[in-house]
């Protein structure tokens, strides 16, 4: 791609690339890091969509508007977390101790912080790709489509909703880690004030 046709893309759109491949920078740095993402979409998606089978295999059978209220709630739920998330991602690393650390737990903390911001960020896809799964599930039951389309929506429903379920149940862990960073360094700084007139009356 020559210089002029990259001086056309988005300044957004460049500066969300470069952002991106610092972020996977530091998240590829893990043990197996790709294979572990991946196996942790894969298991969730796969049980989701097992579930979603017989669902879809139920309510396809049954007379009356109940996958209609199944894909209304599933993507309401889906919306909800979604501005949730954004809420989540924006405050995650905002901890008032960070500052007093010293270097070496400072780069600790900026790996650890933008492999949870990863991780949400994982999380938030998985919730846009849940509502759009649901909103197009809706779309095929109100205007008639074939049971085969409508099967196939269900099962891929259901398993991006199991994703988004099971990252969602994780999310509290990891603010607590993130509070647990800034009280543990908090300690640290107080038990330094308490054991430096100590030591300088020993020099």
């Amino acid at each position: 791609m020559t210089s002029h046709m990259i001086n056309l893309i988005p300044d957004e759109w460049r500066s969300a690339g470069s952002t991106y491949a610092e972020a996977w920078r530091v998240v590829r740095g893990t043990h197996r890091a790709a294979f572990r993402h991946v196996l942790g979409f894969l298991l969730p998606f796969g049980v989701g969509g097992l579930v979603g089978a017989w669902t879809a295999t139920y309510l396809i059978a049954i007379e009356g508007d109940g996958a209609l209220h199944v894909a209304r709630g599933v993507l309401t739920f889906a919306g909800v977390l979604t501005g949730f998330m954004f809420t989540v991602i924006l405050f995650t690393g905002r901890v008032d101790q960070v500052y007093s650390l010293t270097y070496e737990q400072a780069r600790d903390y900026r790996a650890k912080v933008i492999y949870l911001v990863w991780s949400q960020i994982v999380t938030l896809t998985n919730h846009l790709l849940t509502a759009i799964s649901a909103l197009a599930l809706l779309i095929a039951l109100s205007i008639g489509v074939s049971s085969t389309v409508i099967w196939f929506l269900c099962v891929m429903t259901s398993a991006f909703f199991a994703v988004s379920f099971l990252r969602t149940l994780l999310l509290p862990w990891q603010v607590f880690e993130i509070h647990q960073f800034g009280l543990d360094r908090l300690v640290d700084h107080k038990e330094d004030e308490i054991n430096k007139p100590i030591r300088e009356r020993q020099r």
